[in-house]
Formats: C-alpha cells, structure tokens, sequence
C-alpha cells in the first residue's frame, strides 16, 4: 500500500475503530497504534524497495498525523510547517493555482483542531510555527 493510501488509513483512524472490538470513538492509543503501523509499513516498504518512500510528501503527512495522535502539539506544528514549505516549493511560478492549494494540511490542521482543540500553530505568510 502506498505512503498514500496509508495517509488515508491513519486519517480514518480517528473517526473510528479499525477492529470491531476497538471502542468508539476511537482512544488516543488506538489511534497512536494504527497510524504508528501505517507508518512502520512505510517504513518496511521503502527498505524492501529502495525507493526513497519516506522522503514523500504523503509520508511527511503521515508522521504530522503521529504527531497529532501522540498528542505532541510541538512536533505537530513542526511537521505542519514542514508540509506547507513543501508545497510551496513543489510548483514554480507556472503552476495552476488548483495545484497550490494544500490539502494535505489543511486537513492536519481541521483535525487537530475538531479533536485536539487545537489551533493551527503556522503563520502561513511565512510558514514558521511561533
């Protein structure tokens, strides 16, 4: 499964339970064990293949996620900013603006801030947290 597709598994992770037996909504500890899983087959694919999976976007996203479902407001706005340099230096000046919209992010931070109450800790003119 692609960093991707694991992006979208640990996501899930915090509306609700992965296994039927698992509580609803989902615990702190669930949801830290499912996206550190997601994470760890990153990881083993990336060995496995070579590729430099980590280095991915997606991944990045994955472990701001981990940031958020260990609770680490610090590494969350850190990785927050992290993607949102990313995109800005992913498109030159050419880019439509459809592929400057940072999605990814946002819904980090939509997250974080619905469950963790949370506030967004980047200034996005000029994506440093404070």
């Amino acid at each position: 499964m692609s960093p991707e597709w694991r992006l979208a598994a640990g996501v899930l992770a915090w509306k609700r339970a992965r296994r039927p037996h698992d509580a609803y909504p989902p615990s702190a500890q669930t949801r830290l064990a499912v996206v550190g899983e997601s994470l760890n087959r990153v990881r083993a694919r990336a060995e496995e293949t070579g590729e430099p999976l980590l280095d991915r976007p997606y991944s990045a996203a994955l472990r701001t996620l981990r940031a958020s479902a260990a609770e680490d407001q610090h590494a969350f706005g850190t990785g927050l900013s992290d993607l949102l340099v990313r995109k800005s230096t992913l498109h030159g000046p050419s880019a439509s603006p459809s592929s400057l919209l940072p999605l990814a992010p946002i819904a980090l931070a939509a997250l974080a801030y619905r469950t963790l109450g949370w506030a967004p800790a980047v200034h996005t003119t000029t994506c440093r947290t404070p």
